[in-house]
């Protein structure tokens, strides 16, 4: 027959599309209920998804918004079956769920590759030459680049891991130390022999004397702590910086005017914080900082041990 086919709907009558049908567009005239439109077992599944079927006011009717009062079914058991109005309901088998679904199926979805040992699912964003990214929600494979984003959208590396804005970074506690800038005088801190208080805010000293500046901090055994000194001024030698308590006994040489950062594992329950100056060492500390880190509850990248445990994850590019 012709490109168009027009079929007037009756009571229980049937429509049977078979292998010498082969008009694309077939006209139902009518709306009787009980029609049946059934596809012969012969037919290719692909071929049965080409034909579209309008109504007497020559509206579009595709599988999708289907409201003429028919049933459809399939010959020889296929699963392609539905009754009165709805086509789109998920109790609809023009569902054709053996197919994926591009406007999504309640219950969700599964698409495999092959079906034989090794075979592949693959994926491109687009028929055409020039490639874009393919999207799994907020994460991209960026098909041009080959590259690939977790939680980013425009990877610009061959690996891109964001951590969420919430919980994917480290925090710091409260300040910890006692006098930690020094505003009014030294209280709090144990001083030594030429260590004195500056009028701007600032423990002084002066070339003569190698006795320490200290202080004791209450520490949690393994837990992670930031240490910030600002040294405004350095006419002369250096100042030691250690902390006993540590697991590694960190000992850190100061010598210019600076912010200086560190970081580290406490081995006790109380770690002491001492600034040993050289004897010639003339210079100001602004401020010491002292608090506890918080390490982030989800990471961009992690690795998890036999046992479950889970760390970040760092990467050194050398060269």
């Amino acid at each position: 027959m012709g490109e168009y086919r027009f079929v007037e709907t009756t009571p229980a009558g049937t429509l049977v599309i078979d292998d010498t049908e082969v008009a694309a567009h077939i006209i139902l005239w009518g709306s009787a209920a009980g029609f049946t439109v059934s596809f012969d077992s012969g037919l290719l599944f692909t071929t049965r998804r080409m034909y579209r079927f309008t109504n007497h006011s020559s509206e579009p009717i595709d599988f999708e918004n289907f409201d003429a009062s028919i049933t459809a079914t399939l010959l020889s058991g296929h699963v392609l079956q539905a009754t009165n109005t709805d086509l789109t309901s998920e109790a609809s088998d023009w569902q054709l769920k053996q197919y994926p679904l591009l406007y999504g199926r309640a219950g969700g979805q599964t698409l495999i590759g092959g079906t034989a040992a090794g075979e592949d699912l693959t994926l491109s964003s687009t028929a055409h030459g020039t490639k874009g990214s393919i999207l799994f929600g907020t994460s991209a494979y960026d098909e041009v680049n080959n590259r690939l984003g977790i939680g980013i959208a425009a990877p610009t590396d061959r690996l891109n891991a964001v951590a969420p804005a919430s919980g994917g970074a480290a925090s710091l506690g409260v300040e910890l130390l006692l006098n930690p800038t020094f505003d009014t005088d030294l209280l709090n801190w144990t001083v030594g022999a030429n260590w004195a208080w500056g009028a701007g805010g600032t423990a002084d000293h002066t070339a003569g004397s190698v006795e320490t500046l200290t202080q004791t901090i209450a520490t949690a055994v393994g837990s992670h702590y930031q240490i910030v000194v600002i040294l405004s001024s350095v006419t002369a030698s250096n100042v030691v910086m250690t902390l006993t308590g540590s697991t590694a006994y960190e000992t850190f040489t100061l010598s210019a005017a600076a912010t200086y950062t560190y970081s580290f594992k406490a081995g006790g329950v109380a770690s002491t914080l001492t600034f040993t100056p050289n004897t010639a060492f003339i210079g100001s500390i602004t401020s010491v900082s002292f608090k506890l880190i918080t390490p982030a509850s989800v990471y961009a990248l992690a690795t998890m041990d036999s046992g479950g445990a889970r760390s970040g994850l760092c990467s050194v590019a050398v060269g």
